[in-house]
């Protein structure tokens, strides 16, 4: 059993990593977007965001705030983030994460759906 879920979880992070590998391969800005709403519930704090260079990147360029805020003091970085932002209110919840998950899994039935149209195309077309 333990084998099973094992295999299932691997199966799932690849189906996600690929879908997220070909959305964002079409626009980084989406693919910065799945790295937030992936990683935001690690984040317990200003500071831990401002720690992590990704979610730094995509923070502060959501609020409009310049790069050049990262030579300031991290208590100057801290006070501009949180006049705008409160990383408490962005973690999701226990069913805001069921329903993501939901519709995970139905868009990767949809992408495998596609794979194996184009797959019949290319079959098709090569016995043209």
């Amino acid at each position: 059993m333990t084998t099973a879920s094992s295999q299932q979880s691997l199966i799932d992070k690849y189906l996600q990593n690929r879908f997220e590998s070909d959305v964002g391969g079409a626009n980084g800005e989406i693919a910065k977007a799945f790295f937030f709403l992936r990683n935001i519930n690690s984040v317990t704090s200003t500071a831990g965001l401002l720690g992590n260079m990704q979610l730094r990147t995509i923070a502060t360029t959501a609020l409009r705030l310049p790069p050049q805020i990262a030579s300031q003091s991290l208590e100057k970085q801290i006070q501009l983030i949180e006049s705008k932002f409160d990383v408490k209110k962005a973690a999701i919840n226990g069913s805001q994460t069921a329903s993501t998950i939901d519709n995970q899994s139905k868009i990767k039935d949809d992408i495998q759906a596609i794979e194996v149209a184009k797959g019949q195309i290319v079959s098709a077309e090569s016995s043209l």
